[in-house]
């Protein structure tokens, strides 16, 4: 059986270096990838990271995007082989032009920096690294009550959080980030979430669980 220390242990999550993420750091990146990306200033923008889009809800991001009544664009990053059916999903939905299909990319800032919101609305996902990203570049992140970030997620509005194939919810979700910056904050802001998982912070809290598990096993 494992013990207390070791059950808490598997609730440690990937610490984050946050220096890597201020906003100094990305609001140049920002006009640089939406003219790149020939998206508008004014339009709002998504993005959605992780590889395997079955179990990271691509699907259900696209049908909720399109039933959001936003308008606005999704940007997809990581890779699929099948990812001809999500284009074809897209563009049966009348939303082809807004969902851009960037592939795997080995720095993901400038899509970060991009981005107004991240959704991430997972069939089944731990704690994926990449919801830590989207706090840490203080964005609001829909997500799924199947993934690991749904407490966080739901700290900054509990409205982000849905059932992954609540299509409508997740729509509604859509439109809460979607003004989150035109808003004043008034709950958790994003950075500060971040800002628990910081690397050495995390480095301590594993040091002091492998402390308290070496002296439960001596005893």
């Amino acid at each position: 059986h494992l013990t207390q220390a070791r059950l808490a242990a598997d609730r440690i999550q990937n610490g984050i270096d946050l220096s890597r993420y201020g906003e100094t750091k990305l609001k140049p990146l920002r006009s640089e990838t939406k003219a790149t990306l020939k998206i508008s200033e004014g339009k709002k923008v998504f993005v959605l990271i992780g590889s395997g889009y079955e179990r990271k809800g691509v699907a259900q991001a696209i049908e909720a995007l399109a039933r959001s009544g936003t308008r606005a664009t999704l940007l997809v990053v990581g890779h699929e082989k099948r990812e001809s059916r999500y284009r074809t999903l897209a563009k049966r939905l009348g939303i082809e032009a807004d969902v851009l299909f960037l592939g795997r990319q080995e720095n993901v800032l400038p899509y970060l920096a991009a981005a107004d919101a991240m959704i991430l609305p997972s069939i089944y996902d731990p704690f994926p690294s990449a919801t830590l990203e989207g706090f840490a570049a203080g964005l609001p992140v829909v997500t799924s009550e199947a993934c690991g970030a749904r407490d966080i997620a739901r700290e900054i509005d509990p409205g982000l959080v849905r059932d992954a194939n609540d299509i409508p919810g997740l729509a509604y979700a859509i439109r809460i980030a979607s003004r989150f910056s035109d808003i004043p904050e008034t709950k958790q802001p994003p950075r500060a979430v971040a800002a628990r998982f910081d690397t050495e912070l995390m480095a301590d809290r594993m040091l002091a669980l492998y402390e308290r598990v070496a002296k439960e096993t001596s005893a």
